[in-house]
């Protein structure tokens, strides 16, 4: 398969755990259908990026609830809006924009020091989605430089784009960087935070893949 990363034909599948279902697609009966899929990742020889090497699709992934949803480490989140609002440039005046509801925390405190300017992508309203139970899974899939920057036109192109745990779900990396690209302006700052799998790799934690991430990242690939 191609890389996500670097599009190199030379990733290499290192580990296949067989056929499972989604890890939280709980059933509503325990004699309710599901579907199952074959969680394998491997390792480009190029750019060295660990990354599913059997996506599972996007519409898989949508939860049969909507009270279904995740929440990620914020303890550090007051440090990096202080830096982030300190950088030249950005004053009351500027727009933070955000991806999807696992931002809202962060622009939230974007609005505590006075940046009031703000907006964050919404599944129905900017992309057309009416599954109340569809979230980042969707979101990914529908993240591309056309859509976006119609977004951007009507919302404003962010000053600061907030972008939190979701770059590792992407099927298609390019079109989704790509896609947030069209969301800022020129020069703008992109906050963009991803889960940190060195511990995982080295501890070899296998239920790393259950998270059924496309990429899995540590410090020198993300970079």
């Amino acid at each position: 398969m191609a890389c996500l990363v670097c599009g190199s034909a030379s990733v290499v599948e290192r580990l296949d755990v067989g056929h499972h279902p989604v890890a939280t697609f709980y059933l509503e009966r325990q004699d309710a259908p599901e579907r199952d899929f074959r969680l394998a990742v491997g390792q480009c020889r190029d750019c060295g990026t660990i990354q599913s090497t059997q996506i599972v699709p996007h519409d898989a992934l949508i939860p049969p609830y909507d009270w279904l949803f995740a929440r990620e480490p914020e303890e550090h989140l007051d440090e990096v809006v202080d830096q982030i609002a300190a950088l030249p440039g950005l004053g009351p005046d500027s727009v933070i924009g955000a991806l999807t509801y696992k931002d809202d925390t962060t622009v939230e405190r974007f609005r505590r020091k006075g940046f009031t300017n703000t907006w964050r992508v919404k599944l129905d309203e900017d992309l057309g989605v009416e599954n109340p139970a569809a979230n980042i899974e969707t979101v990914q899939k529908l993240t591309n430089p056309v859509t976006m920057a119609e977004i951007a036109a009507r919302r404003g192109a962010a000053d600061v784009l907030i972008v939190r745990h979701i770059t590792e779900h992407a099927e298609n990396l390019i079109a989704f960087i790509e896609g947030l690209a069209a969301l800022v302006k020129p020069g703008g700052v992109l906050m963009l935070e991803v889960p940190d799998c060195t511990d995982n790799l080295r501890l070899k934690d296998y239920c790393m893949i259950w998270e059924e991430h496309s990429l899995y990242l540590t410090p020198a690939t993300f970079a």
